[in-house]
């Protein structure tokens, strides 16, 4: 009986990246510049996704909102990346998240103007609660 509970299961996660990438693939036809191996999780919301650009193996889990108050803002996130569920990122004018990084569940970047995220070590970083007056490790603000 127990493989076919395995079974049953593969076919329900095979499902899921089947939906999250076709979050994504609905991104890109919007504008978005996205890799390749992206996923999307459930009510994840991007507001003038041209002016997103994702690289290689992004993940963002259900619910994260990318607010982009303008079409000369840019959100830049690089490869290997991974935000948790309902994170919010309000952007001004440009964010970056670099290789390598993890967003904490809930992290809220408020109000960007110019804010750079990166892992300063080889292993993910995990950044929370990154508010622009703020002071926090791994994270760049002019």
């Amino acid at each position: 009986m127990m493989p076919v509970f395995s079974i049953i299961e593969r076919c329900i996660s095979i499902a899921s990246l089947a939906r999250g990438r076709c979050r994504a693939f609905i991104f890109s036809l919007r504008g978005a510049k996205l890799s390749q191996k992206i996923f999307f999780g459930a009510g994840c919301r991007i507001d003038r996704p041209w002016c997103v650009r994702i690289g290689l193996r992004f993940f963002a889990e259900n619910n994260i909102y990318m607010k982009i108050v303008s079409d000369s803002a840019t959100v830049e996130i690089g490869d290997l990346v991974f935000v948790g569920r309902g994170a919010e990122f309000d952007v001004i004018e440009k964010l970056i998240i670099g290789d390598h990084t993890v967003v904490a569940p809930n992290c809220l970047t408020h109000r960007v103007t110019c804010c750079t995220l990166k892992s300063p070590f080889s292993v993910p970083f995990v950044v929370c609660k990154i508010r622009r007056e703020a002071h926090c490790h791994g994270v760049n603000q002019t």
